[in-house]
């Protein structure tokens, strides 16, 4: 008689300690490099992955499969696109996400990195076998949204070659800055330090300086009124940290944002709470500006459309600010 084996239980379940991890990792150099690009955008799929180390979707798999066998990525099965819309066939791709042992493994790899990794949690339930790979089907509320937002992250880093050698941009850095009460923190999607020659008005009208530019890249995924009013005001604070009388010796940040939102309305109702939020501020610290993803997106490779940026004017946002405080009272 036929002894039925049973089902495999999921790598997550048989790998729980970085010990027992470790040793492969250590041994293995393409396994460590596929890890640590866990380190700061943790979600990614096999067409992602691929277009990033410019090689076949199967040579991808491999590589994410190797790391699912040691408990270090978990799968979150795709949606059917028949429940986002009537006409819509197929399924949207699976998601790779890092686990908390993968995050405790890369603590334990490289212990210089400041900042301690933690996994996303969007998971839910327990894994469904299917093909010989455990997939997640549930996924928390805000799951989709920010799936897509983690995704377009990861999009944006590969076309404008954040993964190249020798790049100048900083994915998911964590910039400190000082307030009056103390000190704070800001986490950002991309950031650039930059220089470029601007007019310096204390030196005579033909007066240049180089001013150094700040850029911080965000990706909007909220609409969220006190979300972007937070992220403002953090951006002031590290402006007015960095912020000195003379331009040539200041660094200026530039919060850029970038929209990838499907719906127009949506799309215009955040472009305004960002220039309410940044009216909001008495002093100009920063200086704020909007782009398209699929603009960027459709600019040749490794470059920032800088012609496509839509620039706001701090002065005017805030007179229209005051006028609305005015009429408030009233």
């Amino acid at each position: 008689m036929m002894m039925i084996e049973p089902p495999r239980r999921p790598p997550t379940a048989r790998y729980r300690r970085v010990s027992q991890v470790l040793p492969a990792l250590r041994a293995d150099a393409t396994l460590r490099r596929s890890l640590r690009l866990f380190r700061r955008l943790k979600k990614w799929t096999v067409t992602l992955w691929a277009a990033r180390g410019g090689y076949s979707e199967d040579t991808a798999r491999r590589e994410l499969r190797a790391l699912y066998e040691l408990g270090l990525v978990v799968v979150l099965a795709g949606e059917a696109k028949t429940t986002r819309g009537a006409h819509h066939g197929g399924r949207t791709p699976d998601v790779w996400l890092l686990t908390d042992l993968g995050g405790h493994a890369l603590n334990a790899l490289y212990p210089k990195i400041p900042n301690v990794i933690r996994a996303p949690k969007i998971v839910l339930g327990q894994p469904v076998c299917a093909a010989g790979l455990w997939k997640y089907t549930t996924a928390s509320a805000h799951a989709r949204a920010q799936n897509a937002h983690d995704l377009d992250c990861v999009r944006l880093a590969l076309h404008l070659g954040m993964y190249a050698k020798g790049t100048q941009w900083h994915i998911r850095p964590v910039v400190d800055f000082q307030t009056a009460t103390g000190e704070g923190r800001i986490v950002l999607d991309f950031a650039l330090l930059y220089e470029q020659q601007v007019w310096e008005p204390l030196q005579g009208p033909a007066g240049r300086a180089m001013q150094t530019t700040l850029l911080l890249l965000e990706l909007e995924g909220s609409e969220e009124l006190a979300h972007i009013q937070a992220k403002h005001a953090r951006c002031f604070a590290l402006g007015s940290t960095y912020y000195r009388p003379c331009v040539a010796e200041r660094i200026e940040p530039l919060l850029l944002v970038v929209l990838a939102f499907p719906s127009a309305k949506t799309r215009q109702t955040v472009i305004q709470r960002h220039r309410r939020a940044y009216g909001g501020t008495m002093e100009s610290r920063y200086r704020l500006g909007f782009i398209d993803l699929a603009t960027i997106l459709a600019a040749p490779p490794g470059t920032l459309p800088w012609e496509a940026i839509e620039t706001v004017s701090h002065s005017e946002e805030w007179g229209k600010y005051l006028r609305a405080s005015r009429r408030a009272r009233r």
